[in-house]
């Protein structure tokens, strides 16, 4: 429906209520905000008395049956991701009673009845690039940044899970929600229905330009048009952590120049290099996350983001790690005092056997020795009755002094085993206290470091914006233009790091005071004769120059030789 549509629907009279409108039973009740196909509105279903964000769908989409269809398949299958961190699309509704309040509010959302409307899951907070406002630089702590993409990883790779890929990962689809406590809840909004609006408009169209996400956001494979899949969604999200970070998406500057070519040639081609002031775990993990072959990048969104902490001292997970080591020490060393104290009572069992043996046979022999000595005596009796009494007296304090030293011994070996048993159970309880009282030292020592070098951190970032917030930058711009015998020329060319481009050239960007680059080579040809002249730009001037180049007619055998890499720290810097 066009204008004229608008201008039959019933509009709500003033004194009905503060509602923005209505569709059946969604009431509208405020504006949230304009997305990249609509404006999204808060509503009411009167139904079941919940809050929820509805949007139409773009003209050319809804009045095309085919790609209509499209849409509503790809609803069907997003509607059935329930997650924490998900908003849930809800229901694609078919709009039959429709009046708006204003019809500024009916051309924003522009559903008709007889249109689709397409309803989901309210979620509260703001949007990641408005969450970002409140920190210094919009730069967000990095600890603060792991919250929130953990958060997200654990989203994708539950819808990867499910066959179902996001393809437009970008900070106005996330909502950041501000608990009571300081805690945060991220919700991914938009998943897979964006990118699925944007080929159908594609389609009906048939206008040459992206057919899913979102420029800075979009992995290599997105520029070229290949086969997307969780690997996609990956990237995206390095990209989204890294402006975190940093404050800025990977080659931000060639984003600036609004062509898709030199975008396209950088994203594919020019390999990722982070900035050595990020920690060796964020950097490795980020360069394997923006590869460019989607293979070469983490099996999970959640393996990227633990990778991110792998290696970083003072974490909890490192103090969990030590206290698993050591509950593991206690349970060998309680398994070795199991099985010792099996075996020595294995081998007090044989003691108390052989004791018994040996008293058995030494009553038998003692039993032998006294009819033994029943017939000595008996015959020494015969022979000599006192001297009978005497070898019985001397035999019997034989025999006890042996039973006696026999049993001293035996005792001797008991107490010694338990003196042992003692010793063993007082040295292991003594190299667990150590243990723990050594993980303990190690945490405090690793946690002081870690705000030690916060502090450190803070401080010196603190002064560096103060002293950049002192500094004038005024961004500066020049045109590069030939002259030959004074006269600027056409169709000479400048040849630069990645190419030639003609003269005159203009070019804007920001670059340090005092920095330089060049030299560049410059060619010209006319009338068969061959020109060519160089120059170098120091950075020191500010608002818009001119640079002139004077070309000077080559020599036979001249060439010009090609033009010096960068100078260190301003290879990021596009014309």
């Amino acid at each position: 429906m066009g204008d004229d549509a608008l201008n039959m629907m019933k509009t709500i009279q003033p004194g009905e209520g503060d509602s923005l409108g209505r569709i059946d039973q969604y009431e509208l009740l405020r504006e949230l905000g304009g997305g990249g196909f609509g404006t999204v509105y808060l509503a009411r279903d009167t139904v079941v008395g919940i809050e929820v964000a509805v949007k139409g769908l773009p003209p050319l989409v809804r009045s095309n049956h085919e790609e209509l269809e499209n849409i509503r398949s790809n609803f069907a299958l997003v509607s059935r991701l329930t997650h924490t961190n998900i908003a849930k699309a809800l229901v694609l509704h078919p709009a039959k009673e429709v009046s708006y309040s204003s019809e500024d509010v009916g051309q924003k959302l522009r559903v008709f009845p007889g249109d689709t409307l397409m309803v989901m899951e309210y979620a509260p907070g703001v949007t990641l690039s408005q969450w970002r406002k409140h920190f210094p630089g919009r730069k967000v702590p990095l600890e603060t940044a792991l919250d929130v993409v953990r958060q997200m990883a654990c989203a994708l790779d539950y819808a990867h899970g499910q066959r179902i890929v996001h393809r437009d990962i970008k900070p106005a689809n996330i909502m950041v929600e501000t608990r009571q406590g300081g805690g945060i809840v991220v919700r991914i909004l938009d998943f897979g229905l964006a990118a699925e609006i944007r080929s159908s408009l594609g389609r009906v169209s048939q206008e040459v330009h992206d057919t899913s996400g979102t420029r800075p956001y979009m992995a290599p494979e997105q520029w070229l048009g290949e086969r997307q899949g969780a690997a996609t969604d990956q990237y995206s999200l390095a990209v989204l952590l890294y402006e975190l970070i940093t404050g800025e998406v990977p080659f931000s500057s060639v984003f600036y120049t609004g062509d898709p070519v030199v975008m396209m040639g950088v994203v594919t081609r020019k390999p990722f290099t982070p900035p050595s002031s990020l920690p060796k775990s964020v950097r490795i993990a980020l360069k394997r996350a923006l590869a460019k072959n989607p293979r070469e990048r983490f099996p999970t969104c959640v393996d990227f983001v633990d990778a991110l902490s792998k290696g970083r001292g003072g974490t909890f997970r490192t103090f969990m790690q030590l206290a698993f080591l050591a509950f593991l020490a206690a349970l060998v060393c309680g398994a070795w005092f199991y099985k010792w104290q099996q075996r020595e009572r294995a081998k007090e069992e044989e003691r108390r056997t052989a004791l018994e043996t040996t008293k058995r046979l030494g009553d038998e022999a003692k039993r032998i020795a006294a009819m033994e000595d029943m017939r000595r005596a008996e015959d020494a009796r015969r022979v000599k009755e006192e001297d009978a009494e005497r070898i019985a007296e001397e035999k019997a304090k034989r025999i006890a002094a042996e039973k006696a030293k026999r049993i001293a011994a035996e005792e001797a070996k008991r107490v010694a085993a338990e003196e042992a048993k003692r010793v063993a159970m007082e040295q292991a309880e003594r190299r667990a206290v150590e243990a723990a009282e050594r993980l303990a030292m190690e945490a405090a020592k690793v946690t002081e470091e870690k705000r030690k070098r916060i502090e450190a951190e803070n401080a010196r970032m603190a002064k560096e914006n103060a002293r950049m917030a002192k500094e004038d930058k005024s961004p500066p711009s020049m045109v590069v233009v030939a002259t030959l015998d004074g006269h600027e020329v056409a169709g000479a060319k400048m040849k630069k790091m990645n190419g030639t481009v003609a003269l005159p050239y203009t070019w804007e960007g920001t670059l340090s005071k005092g920095r330089s680059f060049g030299p560049y080579a410059v060619t010209y040809s006319k009338d068969g004769c061959d020109y060519a002249g160089e120059f170098s730009v120091t950075v020191d001037w500010k608002g818009r120059k001119k640079v002139a180049v004077e070309l000077r007619r080559m020599k036979p055998g001249d060439g010009m030789g090609g033009v010096r890499s960068a100078p260190k720290g301003i290879g990021s810097w596009a014309f």
